[in-house]
């Protein structure tokens, strides 16, 4: 499966878009039928690389460490990386910081980009919850370089 690209067209391309943009309102996924706050941060997760294989409005939690953080108006997008890859978590909660390592749960979500009428739009998560974790599932990238890209 391949692996996501953190681009920043797409970062601008959420924000611009705000949740109401990105399709994913109450009326398009009513009932989401989420498990509550306190329950979010147990049980397993699963490998970045993973994520985009589930349907989106599904529950997902990650565990990586931040790559790069991009502030919005409220809130902002960071890109959290574990061995398999890397993903944007979408938040409205302060931005962690470079390094931090973090267990993450929230909703898949889908953000396209139409580009020549081709779709280079990218899967990202919606953050419900998160926790700082002393022990990753997560070696952060070497080089500090972009998350791996999604040739797709």
């Amino acid at each position: 499966m391949p692996i996501l690209k953190c681009s920043w067209s797409v970062a601008i391309a959420v924000a611009i878009a705000g949740c109401g943009g990105l399709g994913l309102s109450g009326e398009v996924l009513p009932n989401l039928d989420l498990p509550p706050l306190a329950e979010t941060l147990t049980g397993p997760t699963q490998p970045i690389d993973q994520t985009q294989q589930a349907e989106v409005g599904t529950s997902i939690m990650v565990e990586g460490t931040v790559q790069r953080v991009a502030p919005l108006a409220s809130g902002g997008l960071y890109a959290l990386a574990d061995d398999t890859g890397a993903v944007w978590i979408k938040t409205t909660a302060p931005l962690p910081n470079p390094g931090d390592n973090l267990r993450v749960d929230g909703v898949l979500a889908y953000q396209a980009v139409v580009i020549g009428g081709v779709d280079r739009g990218e899967f990202f998560i919606e953050e419900r919850d998160r926790r700082n974790v002393t022990q990753p599932n997560t070696a952060p990238s070497p080089d500090g370089a972009d998350p791996p890209a999604n040739p797709g």
